[in-house]
C-alpha cells in the first residue's frame, strides 16, 4: 500500500505543478486511473501529498545545490514526496527504498542521505529573509515578498501560519429543510459544530473528518462547505426585497444560491465557462435555489441596465486560498500573469456598471491576497467617475497607501478564520 500510495502522491503533485489542478482534484484523477478504492489507501495518499507540499521547496533547496533542478518533473515531484517522507518520519529509510529505482534513480536516493536531510537547515539559513520565510512556510516567495511589503514582517509571519490552520465552514441550507433539523442530523454524523455569530446559518466544524464532503446531510444538498469570507461577500451585497440581481463569474452556484437563499432575489447568473455552469446546473438541483443560468462572458455581459445590484466575483490567482488547497503553494511558487487577472477583473466590473442601474450597486471581490487584484482595481474604477464606495461592516482596512484603502476591506485567516478575501461594495452613479 506504502508503494502506491508513494506514486499516487508523487502523481498528483506533478499534475498540480502541471495543469493548476487543486490537490483534491488532482488526486481524485489518479485514484480513478489506479483504480483505488479504499478510503485507507486514498487517506494514505492523500497524507503523504499534503506532506511533500509543506516540504517541497527545501527539498528543491537540496536538488538545486546540485544541480539536480531541471531533471523531469515526475522524478522531482518523487524525490519531494520521499524528501518529505524521511524528513517528517512518515516511514522509515527501509520502507521507502522499495522506490530505488522506479520514480528515484539512485543518485536521487543517495542524494536522501540522514546528513543532506540535516544540511537543508543551515541552507534555508542562509537565504534572504523573505526567501527563508517562504521555505519555511511553503508559502510563494514573490507573494511573502508582497505580504512583507503590505503588512510588515510580524503581521506576515502570523498570516502565513494561520494559512496551515485551515477553518471549515457549513452553511445550513434552509431551502430543504429547517436549521434545526439540519444541524441535528450533522451531529448524529458526529460533527461539533460552533455556530457562528456573525453570518446566518454557518457553522464552523470543529472536529472535520476526510469524508466530510460524503455525509448524508452534504450528499442530500441540506449543507454545503462555505468559506466565511465567501459569506460574508454575499451579506454585503444585501439587495433589497424583488431586487434583479446580477452574478458575474457565477459558475459553480456557492454564492448564487446563498444570495437566494437569503433575499429570495431573482438572479441572472453569467459565466463564461461551459463546463463550469453543467456543474452549476447539477448544484442549482441539488440545492433547491432558482436562478436564470447564461452562458456568457460577463468582460461583455450581452444584457439590459436593468439590474439593482450585482456581484462581481472576478477569477483571481486564487492567492487568498493557500489554506483551503494546499496545492496552490506549488502551482503559485512562479509567479503567475497577474496583469492578465487584473485585467480581466477591470473589464468585468466596469462592464457591470454599465448594466446595473444608477443607485444600485456592485460587490467587486476577490479570494485574493494581491493588491493587484484589489485596492488597484477599485482605484482604477473609483478614477472613472462611475462609482462611489460604500461601507462594509466587515473586515480590516483594505492595504495602506491607496486612496480606497478605508473604505474597502479584508478578510485574513489569521484575524477572521477565513480564507483570504477582498471586498468593495460601490454604488453606480454614471
Amino acid at each position: 500500500m506504502h508503494t502506491r500510495a508513494f506514486r499516487l502522491a508523487s502523481i498528483a503533485l506533478e499534475t498540480v505543478e502541471r495543469k493548476r489542478q487543486s490537490l483534491d482534484s488532482a488526486l481524485r484523477v489518479c485514484y480513478a486511473k489506479a483504480g483505488v478504492r479504499t478510503l485507507e489507501e486514498k487517506r494514505l495518499a492523500r497524507t503523504f501529498a499534503l506532506a511533500a507540499l509543506r516540504r517541497f521547496p527545501e527539498a528543491d533547496l537540496l536538488l538545486k545545490r546540485e544541480g539536480l533542478s531541471t531533471i523531469p518533473l515526475r522524478r522531482k515531484c518523487a524525490f519531494r514526496v520521499a524528501f518529505a517522507l524521511l524528513k517528517d518520519r512518515l516511514l522509515p529509510r527501509e520502507e521507502l527504498e522499495i522506490a530505488k529505482g522506479g520514480l528515484l534513480t539512485g543518485r536521487l536516493w543517495r542524494l536522501l542521505s540522514p546528513r543532506n536531510l540535516e544540511a537543508v537547515d543551515s541552507i534555508k539559513d542562509s537565504l534572504p529573509y523573505h526567501e527563508k520565510l517562504a521555505v519555511e512556510y511553503s508559502t510563494p516567495p514573490w507573494l511573502v515578498e508582497h505580504l512583507i511589503r503590505m503588512l510588515g514582517k510580524e503581521e506576515t509571519v502570523r498570516l502565513l501560519k494561520a494559512l496551515w490552520k485551515h477553518t471549515v465552514w457549513l452553511r445550513v441550507n434552509t431551502l430543504k429543510a429547517s436549521e434545526r433539523k439540519v444541524v441535528e442530523m450533522l451531529k448524529r454524523e458526529g460533527l461539533r459544530l460552533r455556530k457562528d455569530h456573525d453570518i446566518p446559518y454557518l457553522y464552523e466544524v470543529v472536529n472535520p473528518p476526510a469524508n466530510l464532503s460524503t455525509l448524508s446531510p452534504l450528499r442530500e444538498g441540506l449543507a454545503l462547505m462555505e468559506d466565511k469570507g465567501s459569506a460574508i461577500v454575499v451579506h454585503a451585497l444585501q439587495p433589497q426585497p424583488q431586487a434583479l440581481v446580477y452574478d458575474a463569474a457565477a459558475a459553480p452556484g456557492i454564492k448564487t444560491s446563498h444570495i437566494f437563499q437569503l433575499f429570495a432575489s431573482e438572479i441572472i447568473s453569467a459565466d463564461v465557462s461551459r463546463k463550469r455552469l453543467s456543474e452549476m446546473v447539477r448544484l442549482k438541483t441539488k440545492l433547491g435555489y432558482e436562478a436564470h443560468i447564461a452562458n456568457a462572458d460577463s468582460t461583455r455581459p450581452p444584457l439590459r441596465r436593468a439590474f439593482d445590484c450585482a456581484l462581481v466575483d472576478a477569477p483571481c490567482t486564487n492567492s487568498g486560498a493557500l489554506g483551503s488547497d494546499p496545492g496552490l503553494r506549488l502551482a503559485l511558487w512562479r509567479r503567475p500573469n497577474v496583469r492578465r487577472y487584473s485585467e480581466v477583473q477591470l473589464s468585468m466590473l466596469l462592464s457591470a456598471a454599465k448594466v446595473v442601474r444608477r443607485g444600485g450597486h456592485i460587490v467587486y471581490s476577490t479570494c485574493s491576497l494581491l493588491a493587484e487584484e484589489g485596492e488597484e482595481i477599485v482605484t482604477k474604477a473609483v478614477d472613472t467617475g462611475a462609482f462611489e464606495l460604500e461601507e462594509i461592516a466587515w473586515g480590516l482596512p483594505g492595504y495602506p497607501g491607496y486612496s480606497v484603502s478605508s473604505k474597502v476591506r479584508r478578510l485574513y485567516p489569521h484575524v477572521h478564520r477565513t480564507i483570504g478575501f477582498f471586498l468593495a461594495r460601490m454604488r453606480v452613479i454614471a
